[in-house]
């Protein structure tokens, strides 16, 4: 994407403007999926579970929504990225309540 800028890359941060040998074949500090979205993803969805609040609860996806145009914006992930890192969060919360765990509001499961 020719209009993103890498800021580790202009900056020369940790040596990603030249990396040598087989690091150069990958980004060695962009993750897949982007923990960065999946850390606020994981965030909101334990404030949605923890306040009954509508209000509180859209407001808890803006931190989500932030990061991910962050992480965009400077260059360190692309969208897919994201996406994949909301993805395994939705897939472990739902392991984890098939599993059993239950929060605030929610009906326990009998063993």
């Amino acid at each position: 994407m020719p209009a993103v800028i890498d800021t580790m890359k202009v900056n020369d941060i940790l040596s990603a403007a030249s990396p040598r040998g087989v690091a150069a074949l990958a980004n060695q500090y962009a993750a897949m999926p982007s923990l960065h979205v999946a850390w606020a993803v994981w965030v909101a969805l334990a404030v949605v579970v923890a306040f009954p609040s509508a209000r509180v609860r859209r407001l808890a996806w803006a931190y989500p929504v932030a990061t991910t145009l962050v992480v965009m914006a400077t260059g360190q992930h692309f969208l897919a990225d994201a996406v994949a890192a909301a993805l395994l969060v939705w897939a472990a919360w739902a392991v984890s309540l098939a599993l059993g765990a239950r929060g605030p509001g929610l009906p326990t499961r009998a063993p």
